[in-house]
């Protein structure tokens, strides 16, 4: 199911690209969030987790995922939805938030393209980005 959820959300990024680059950013940004488990979270995007953006988001990525026809409007409201309902515009100007942020959306980037190789590798790739992030 990993992949199929990886691949989702490339569909879904996808889409969010034919809008603007701030949306891309709310939408990763939220994205980001979305596929990692809330227990993984560092604290500052705990409480985003929890939020109903998040769970709009979730639901959509869910969808695609299953593989069930949405089409890229519907894709393009859902992200307006969770947009709006995380406040990810106004968090990503506080820095922490931010920070935590990017370094989710750098892990993410490279889950996605080692979507193929086993779970251990990825694993162990999350481990080093961590390790080579916190040193910065």
């Amino acid at each position: 199911m990993e992949q199929q959820r990886a691949a989702a959300w490339r569909r879904i990024l996808d889409v969010a690209a034919t809008r603007s680059a701030q949306f891309v950013t709310y939408a990763a940004a939220l994205g980001a969030i979305a596929l990692i488990p809330g227990a993984q979270l560092p604290a500052p995007l705990q409480v985003v987790a929890a939020g109903l953006g998040v769970e709009f988001l979730s639901s959509i990525i869910e969808r695609v995922a299953r593989g069930e026809r949405v089409s890229d409007q519907e894709i393009l409201g859902r992200l307006d939805e969770a947009i709006a309902a995380s406040g990810i515009d106004r968090l990503l100007s506080e820095k922490e938030f931010y920070h935590a942020v990017s370094r989710l959306v750098l892990n993410q980037a490279y889950l996605i393209r080692l979507g193929e190789e086993s779970r251990q590798q990825a694993s162990e790739l999350t481990r080093r980005v961590d390790e080579a992030l916190a040193r910065l």
